[in-house]
C-alpha cells in the first residue's frame, strides 16, 4: 500500500502525461487562483488531518510540515505538495485519495 500511496512508480506513461497536462495548467494559474478557487478543487491540508501511513511518510521526509497542499486531477486523483516560495515540490500521487479521507457532504 506505501507504494500506492507515496510513489510515482505506478504510474503508466499515460497516466504521467495525463498529470504533467494538468501541472502545466496549474503553472499558467496564481497560488491565490489555484487555492481560491472552488472550480480547482485544490485545497491546503493541515498534516494532523493526514490518515495515519501518510503522517508516518510524512514525518521522515519533511517533519517541520504543517500544511500540505493537495492539487485535484480528478475526483479521486490528487498530486500531494510542500509549497515552498513559489513552487510546489511535489510529494505523492495520490490516486484513490487515500492521503487524506475527506468527510463526504
Amino acid at each position: 500500500m506505501a507504494c500506492e500511496l507515496f510513489g510515482w512508480s505506478n504510474l503508466d506513461g499515460g497516466t504521467l502525461l495525463r498529470i504533467r497536462s494538468r501541472l502545466a495548467a496549474f503553472e499558467s494559474m496564481t497560488f491565490k487562483e489555484i487555492f481560491r478557487n472552488d472550480s480547482t478543487g485544490c485545497h491546503h491540508i493541515e498534516a494532523w488531518k493526514l490518515t495515519p501511513a501518510a503522517k508516518k511518510k510524512l514525518a521522515e521526509i519533511a517533519p517541520d510540515q504543517d500544511i500540505l497542499l493537495s492539487l485535484r486531477l480528478t475526483s479521486a486523483e490528487r498530486i500531494w505538495g510542500i509549497r515552498l516560495k513559489n513552487v510546489v515540490d511535489l510529494l505523492w500521487w495520490d490516486p484513490n485519495h487515500a492521503v487524506y479521507e475527506s468527510q463526504r457532504r
